[in-house]
């Protein structure tokens, strides 16, 4: 899933859509990790539905301006001369973990055949606000102006780290031996009287 992070990473930043219309780029490039994760599931688990990879593709679109306005919004609240690096890295980290959530959720929900735990979901929540922050912070080494503004690193770093993630953590079933609560262990028999 990592593969496919990176591929949609490398679409969401890539020059190529940007030779397009800037309103076909503006609605390709947010909904690029979810049609890469929606590619993957079709190519490698063969789960050929269109539903589940268009509601995925829609998510991801939406997951983006959502975690774009979170971050922003998180900004725009220390605009003064007050503001600092670390007001965006808060920033980023909260978009981070707004976007995390709500793709890491939606994956699972569509493709998983068994649920989430909380656990789960929170690792892939707060690794994904570390994404941001650290996708941000290598895309500022630019230059100073790139610090507040979303870089192509930050899509790539987040969106390849989100798809390894939610790879590393996905939920299975798992066949479990009935917790028995003895001392004799299992191979023992107790000594009979």
């Amino acid at each position: 899933m990592a593969l496919a992070g990176l591929v949609g990473g490398l679409l969401t930043a890539s020059h190529l859509l940007q030779r397009w219309p800037s309103h076909v780029a503006m609605g390709l490039a947010p909904a690029a990790f979810g049609l890469a994760l929606a590619g993957y599931f079709w190519l490698v688990n063969r789960d050929r539905s269109i539903l589940k990879g268009a509601g995925l593709t829609a998510i991801s679109w939406a997951t983006f301006w959502l975690a774009c306005i979170i971050a922003g919004g998180e900004m725009m609240g220390h605009l003064d001369s007050s503001r600092t690096s670390a007001t965006d890295a808060i920033a980023f980290f909260a978009g981070g973990v707004v976007g995390s959530l709500v793709m890491s959720t939606a994956t699972f929900a569509l493709y998983a055949h068994a649920q989430p735990t909380f656990w789960r979901l929170l690792v892939c929540a707060i690794g994904g606000g570390l994404l941001g922050v650290t996708g941000q912070q290598l895309g500022s080494l630019y230059g100073p102006q790139a610090a507040s503004n979303p870089t192509p690193a930050l899509f790539i770093v987040w969106q390849t780290g989100m798809g390894f993630l939610m790879g590393r953590f996905w939920p299975t079933i798992e066949d479990r031996e009935p917790t028995r609560l003895s001392i004799v262990e299992p191979g023992e028999t107790a000594a009979s009287p």
